[in-house]
């Protein structure tokens, strides 16, 4: 039975006590990486590649404080970067027109209250256009079943997103109904807000922000129509955008994200977006919450990510030199060359 938790997921978006030492701790030793790319010209170098002609970059964010927001913006300003909205890039990827070198287009996924208080205020001052990816269902309950899930426990959230979906939606009730009332996620009306500024845009996350992997061919369609339909009814705008939940998919869900009329969809992949990029299969630079501006510089121009995946594998490969094999010495008056053809052959 699912025990319940003791906290309101919406006291968990900042660590605390123990988690905040291991947050200090970590920002402290990825930010002396970071610092190291950066004099090593890894930043410049990446740098140059983004500002080249036709090339547009897209970085997106999950639930960043607003001082890490407010020095990612204005380190884009002042390395020659221009702020790009999802219809300029469709309009690239579509008809062909150019974009300013430098485009950069920013956008943020699953739509945290949040945001209204550390992003709104720096893309009003800066007259940036950002695109946003609400989960509807948190919408309309104000909580994210993922964060609530992570308050029993790990497993147990990782066991929810492995379920098929029908099963997964089962689960996830009492979490909903044991938060009704947070306000973890944008409301409707703060949807209606953003969009009135004329500088968001809106696309869809899917309706309960799924492994869409797990769901049936109707779940994908009922999903991706019910959350589309409600953003229109809330904003009174074309939804026509698409964010792959957690970046999973295959074939399939493509195929599902085109039949849904979506012009653009993005991934979680790396890459710059040029006239060869696939408009379904848009790759960006994610720049995690509450890290260190060092890192953030390397995640906005794509090097940090590569840097950590090569750092990962060689620390494996390290692991796997100085792991001791389980395979038994051979013992006294035995050949080694049989030994070692024995282990071999298992």
């Amino acid at each position: 039975m699912m025990s319940k938790p003791q906290a309101s997921p919406s006291a968990v978006v900042r660590p605390t006590g123990r988690g905040a030492f291991l947050s200090t701790l970590r920002n402290i030793v990825t930010g002396a990486f970071a610092l190291v790319l950066i004099a090593l010209g890894f930043v410049r170098r990446a740098k140059r590649q983004a500002l080249r002609p036709g090339i547009i970059t897209a970085v997106y964010f999950h639930n960043p404080n607003g001082s890490l927001f407010d020095f990612c913006v204005r380190w884009l300003m002042h390395n020659g970067f221009h702020f790009v909205s999802a219809e300029t890039v469709a309009a690239a990827l579509y008809e062909g027109r150019r974009v300013p070198p430098g485009a950069i287009w920013l956008s943020f996924d699953d739509g945290y209250r949040s945001t209204l208080d550390n992003v709104m205020p720096v893309v009003k001052q800066l007259n940036i256009p950002v695109t946003m990816f609400p989960v509807t269902q948190a919408v309309e309950t104000g909580v994210f079943w993922f964060r609530a899930a992570r308050l029993v426990s790990r497993a147990f959230a990782e066991r929810l997103w492995g379920m098929q979906s029908a099963e997964r939606l089962r689960s996830i009730l009492p979490l909903l109904h044991t938060y009704m009332g947070v306000s973890q996620s944008l409301s409707a009306s703060d949807l209606k807000e953003l969009a009135a500024s004329g500088l968001v845009t809106f696309g869809s996350h899917m309706a309960t922000h799924p492994d869409m992997r797990t769901c049936s061919d109707a779940e994908l369609d009922t999903e991706l129509q019910s959350s589309r339909d409600l953003l229109h009814t809330w904003t009174g705008g074309r939804i026509d955008v698409f964010s792959y939940p957690r970046g999973n998919y295959d074939t399939r869900c493509l195929g599902a994200v085109r039949r849904a009329g979506f012009r653009l969809a993005v991934t979680t992949e790396v890459g710059f977006i040029d006239r060869f990029s696939h408009p379904l299969r848009l790759s960006r630079f994610a720049v995690a919450d509450n890290i260190s501006r060092a890192e953030a510089v390397c995640c906005m121009v794509g090097v940090w990510l590569p840097f950590i995946t090569k750092l990962k594998r060689l620390a494996r490969s390290a692991t796997a030199f100085v792991t001791p094999t389980s395979s038994p010495l051979p013992q006294k008056g035995q050949p080694f060359q049989n030994a070692t053809t024995d282990t071999a052959t298992r």
